[in-house]
């Protein structure tokens, strides 16, 4: 059976990812892998943003608590952490689990191209919209994308369990951080 999904698995990455559902196709195929190979516990971010993408909300958030905090603490400290925010939105520790994944079922990477990557997220967030993450723990009550009416931008709303805090929405754009990112990388880089 896993080696039928593996096969199955290598020919969706094969094709042009191009809807939402190839999206996710492939999440529920990798989640067949990883509950079937007992393997959840290696892959805890694949795992979750698999499970993510198949329910219409998720409480069970323990694998991405620390970055949930860290936009939380952010928030309520009034020292917003755009990284924090950032991190969530790109996906970073999903795209790197993914990798990590596919080496070890010896798939080709497609995520090291940016432009598949920048497809995928663009489609994989299609696939979250309005599908909340609502943390059993903290004070934040939702986190949740929301359609935005930019092409290129994401939206989110962040709530919060106790009326002392003002729900807080925002917008991003990846044109916009990727300057932001090189900027600081540069500024970060030893003169000599």
């Amino acid at each position: 059976m896993e080696e039928e999904i593996v096969r199955k698995l290598k020919s969706a990455f094969d094709e042009p990812i191009e809807k939402e559902k190839d999206v996710v196709y492939i999440l529920a195929e990798i989640r067949k892998i990883l509950e079937s190979n007992k393997i959840k516990s290696t892959f805890p971010i694949l795992n979750f943003y698999c499970n993510w993408a198949l329910h219409p909300e998720i409480d069970k958030t323990s694998s991405i608590r620390p970055m949930l905090e860290k936009i939380e603490q952010g928030i309520l400290n009034k020292r917003y952490d755009v990284w924090a925010v950032y991190a969530m939105i790109d996906f970073e520790e999903f795209r790197r689990e993914m990798g990590d994944f596919l080496k070890k079922f010896g798939s080709a990477n497609p995520f090291g191209s940016r432009k598949y990557w920048e497809n995928f997220r663009a489609l994989i967030i299609g696939v979250l919209i309005d599908c909340p993450l609502k943390p059993n723990y903290g004070d934040m009550q939702e986190f949740r994308f929301i359609k935005s009416s930019e092409k290129g931008e994401i939206d989110f709303v962040i709530t919060f369990k106790d009326n002392k805090h003002i729900p807080m929405r925002g917008s991003f754009s990846f044109l916009d951080a990727e300057a932001i990112l090189e900027k600081h990388r540069k500024s970060n880089e030893p003169t000599v």
